[in-house]
């Protein structure tokens, strides 16, 4: 019989507490009046507000003389404390996305996370989410059951809106729930890749069967949007399998040139300098039963 990984990672995690320097941090913690449970919930409140992760970092300022300049050795204890303390569910996804979640894991108890983990990184905060069940990882993309971000459809230009609303009324069922969509801080290829992105929908719909609430998938980025598209034709692939298979696609706004778009690329980049490009958002709608029967049809994608 195969063992569950996410056990397994779990073990790796408990065994990594049972290290001296762990052990030296748990036993300053205690004495400041911090237990596990008390930690699994300041890692549960932790968001990308920098707000939501202060208490932690007043912990790790306090207990530096404990840390010394271990690597990262504050955020891994809280991390594992948190994964020990109350295991990620996986009953709901599918076999890849658990595996994923089992190597990210293994990533913190084996020490290999790099760059740094650091409390207010991406990769800390993705983490904090990951071990209390708030974003799944599938390979590429990451994704977080929310819903198509309000302000997005506010955004929409004003000839658009009518089947942008059209589309959520009768395809998507709502605005939500949803599995909205983010890059992974994790993913070991740093340029966008068609065949990796597949795979992480693939991994979606396989869980979305999992999760019947759930109305499909949505994502709102600058790499997703018509307006890169029409400068950078390379990245143009990934609308293609949306509006190939039942999903849409729309400019949804401006976006902060500083958020990405102009980021590893000399022609947005000097475009912009020049006015001919301004960066923008693009919606990405895909309802739950077009995004399965596209899965469905991929059998190759499946792990």
């Amino acid at each position: 019989m195969t063992r569950d990984p996410v056990a397994a990672a779990v073990a790796a995690c408990a065994a990594s507490l049972r290290a001296p320097e762990a052990e030296a941090i748990g036993r300053a913690l205690t004495a400041r009046g911090i237990d596990a449970a008390k930690l699994y919930a300041m890692v549960e409140r932790v968001t990308e507000d920098p707000a939501s992760q202060s208490a932690l970092g007043a912990l790790k300022t306090a207990l530096v003389s404990v840390t010394g300049d271990e690597r990262d050795a504050f955020e891994r204890f809280v991390i594992e404390t948190a994964t020990v303390n109350r295991p990620p569910e996986t009953k709901t996804v599918s076999e890849g996305v658990t595996r994923l979640i089992a190597a990210s894991l293994d990533r913190v108890a084996t020490r290999s996370s790099t760059p740094r983990l650091s409390i207010g990184s991406s990769r800390f905060v993705t983490l904090c989410k990951i071990v209390t069940g708030r974003r799944f990882p599938a390979g590429q993309f990451d994704w977080e059951i929310s819903g198509v971000p309000r302000s997005a459809l506010l955004r929409v230009p004003r000839s658009r809106l009518p089947s942008v609303l059209a589309f959520v009324a009768f395809h998507m069922g709502g605005v939500g729930p949803v599995m909205f969509s983010h890059l992974s801080p994790f993913r070991t290829n740093k340029a966008l890749d068609e065949a990796e992105a597949n795979r992480s929908y693939a991994r979606m719909a396989r869980t979305l069967e999992r999760q019947p609430h759930v109305k499909g998938f949505a994502a709102w980025s600058w790499f997703r949007s018509p307006g890169t598209h029409a400068v950078s034709p390379h990245l143009a692939w990934l609308s293609r399998v949306f509006l190939e298979h039942g999903g849409f696609v729309s400019e949804a706004g401006p976006d902060d040139p500083a958020h990405g778009a102009l980021h590893r690329s000399a022609t947005r980049r000097r475009l912009y300098e020049q006015g001919e490009y301004v960066p923008t958002k693009g919606l990405v709608m895909w309802p739950r039963r077009a995004m399965i029967e596209w899965a469905r049809s991929r059998p190759e994608l499946h792990d």
